[in-house]
């Protein structure tokens, strides 16, 4: 299972937006939009799964990048970080 490097965060999808686009609630507490650069894996994407993101050098506390996605194992371990969500 992946580990959280330098500056990441794990998120909780929370809606699709369209273009690569999602709501993301992070561990931090902030909702931000997140975009999935590059990847044609990303799009599968759907509310409830886990991923790490990478907030933004600039706009750090609304925008960020998808880093990393956990496969469904992952997933429910991980689920105790967003219990109340």
């Amino acid at each position: 299972m992946r580990k959280l490097r330098n500056n990441e965060l794990y998120g909780l999808v929370m809606e699709a937006l369209g273009g690569r686009r999602f709501n993301i609630l992070c561990s931090d507490g902030k909702t931000r939009i997140v975009k999935a650069k590059g990847d044609r894996s990303m799009p599968f994407l759907r509310e409830d799964y886990i991923v790490i993101i990478e907030p933004w050098i600039v706009q750090s506390n609304i925008r960020a990048n998808i880093k990393y996605v956990f496969n469904k194992y992952d997933r429910n371990k991980l689920s105790h970080i967003f219990k109340g969500a």
